[in-house]
């Protein structure tokens, strides 16, 4: 927790109770993990175990001062045994055992607002399977004040940024961003545009290549996008999401990135299960780039907090929630194209709800060649034969089938067992390996 939010909850809660009368709720989510699968990062030196099991304990409790004011804090505790490394029976690719999720003051002086001090998770919007680009917890302000019936202005500032994963080295970093939100009822469509300006003060050269730049300089990032939903019929919605970024560096050129992402999902609802359709490009670095007028650049998009990112299955990606194993072929999506299908909801019980998913996946990279950076953390893909990165490249694909099912024993206890099979079709032979899946959650709730 950022030291100016303790302060400022110490002045506004800790107040002496004959002063202030205060609400307090408390709720907490148990976990339980357990599941098999084989070697996800392809190094077959490492020997990992099979099965692994793995807890998760989130408390979260909220201190209400008034109608206006209040604090919220959740926090998870969690821990793993099998697989070493930061893919086994993990909850993120970090492997931190302790993580504050909220510690935030909300300010509401009326209906039309908020202002939100503290450690919050911070995204810019998505309608279809989350944002590649920002998508996680840091330290930030944020704010939402509706303008009319179909208008809305929110604004992100985080300063320091701070990220449970890939963050680059630097002394300090901020980040802000403006989304506007544009709705209209009788249209059936809602639309957020957004920009976004980044800036990195380096200490040292960094090891990421988005970021990388000798010590004194620092490194800007200007993004824009949107997302849009489509209300067709009532039944029936269409997608949309889509981002540019441009890295540069002030300073010698060293690496520097730049590109785009969309994905398009088209849903419809029925009466006892929802299916849907969905599609997803973005661009990858091309050889061609790399030695252009002797820029180094890359073209990929400069992903900046990933901790939740873009997900449209379960075992490839890293999306919001993720249990057990997660990222199997990219944390975030970039770099990678492809399609698919989904069907959820269904059920044969009324208690037991299943959720099915295939998609095809491609590279759009050109293959690895001599003279790219040691670690390439922007698109963290397909694997590390003997401490190799490996890229997915435009020769390369996969297909990915998941099958979960959720069983609600009770009000506050859930069983999901989830089923994962990626498919494996690389020209380099060294990381054309089938991944397999299967892991069983035991969820309780409490309040």
């Amino acid at each position: 927790m950022p030291v100016v939010i303790i302060i400022v909850f110490i002045c506004v809660f800790l107040m002496p109770a004959a002063v202030y009368c205060y609400d307090f709720n408390f709720a907490a989510e148990v976990d339980l993990i357990s599941g098999i699968g084989n070697d996800l990062d392809f190094d077959g030196a490492t020997h990992e175990k099979a099965g692994y099991g793995a807890f998760r304990v989130k408390p979260r409790f909220e201190v209400i001062k008034d109608e206006e004011v209040s604090f919220t804090g959740e926090y998870q505790f969690s821990g793993y045994t099998g697989e070493e490394g930061p893919n086994g029976g993990s909850f993120s690719s970090d492997n931190n055992n302790f993580k504050i999720l909220d510690s935030y003051i909300d300010i509401k002086p009326d209906d039309n607002g908020y202002v939100r001090i503290g450690w919050q998770k911070v995204a810019l919007p998505s309608f279809t399977f989350g944002s590649p680009f920002l998508n996680g917890h840091t330290s930030a302000f944020t704010a939402r004040r509706v303008i009319s019936d179909n208008a809305a202005l929110g604004i992100i500032l985080a300063h320091p940024l701070i990220s449970y994963d890939n963050m680059p080295d630097g002394g300090s970093a901020n980040i802000f961003a403006l989304v506007p939100e544009f709705r209209n009822e009788d249209l059936g469509m809602e639309a957020r545009p957004y920009f976004s300006y980044l800036q990195v003060d380096h200490d040292v050269d960094s090891p990421y290549n988005w970021a990388s730049s000798p010590d004194k300089y620092w490194s800007y990032v200007t993004s824009g996008g949107f997302a849009v939903k489509y209300d067709i019929d009532g039944k029936t919605s269409l997608s949309a999401d889509a981002i540019y970024g441009d890295e540069n560096n002030k300073g010698q050129h060293f690496f520097e990135s730049k590109g785009g992402f969309y994905a398009l999902l088209l849903e419809r609802d029925e009466d006892d299960f929802s299916h849907g359709i969905f599609l997803w490009g973005s661009t990858g670095n091309k050889w061609g780039k790399l030695y252009k007028n002797n820029h180094w650049d890359y073209g990929f998009l400069p992903a900046v907090v990933t901790e939740d990112s873009f997900a449209p299955t379960r075992l490839a990606f890293k999306g919001a929630g993720t249990l057990g194993r997660d990222s199997a072929l990219s944390s975030t999506g970039l770099g990678t194209a492809g399609f698919g299908l989904q069907v959820k909801d269904f059920h044969f019980r009324d208690d037991i709800n299943h959720a099915f998913r295939l998609a095809y996946i491609r590279g759009t990279s050109s293959a690895r060649q001599a003279g790219d950076p040691a670690d390439i953390t922007v698109v963290q893909t397909i694997a590390k034969p003997a401490g190799e990165n490996g890229i997915m490249g435009d020769k390369d694909h996969a297909v990915e089938m998941d099958f979960d099912s959720s069983y609600f024993i009770n009000e506050r206890t859930e069983a999901v067992l989830q089923f994962g099979y990626i498919r494996g079709g690389f020209k380099n032979s060294v990381y054309d390996r089938d991944i397999y899946n299967i892991q069983m959650i035991i969820r309780g709730t409490f309040d």
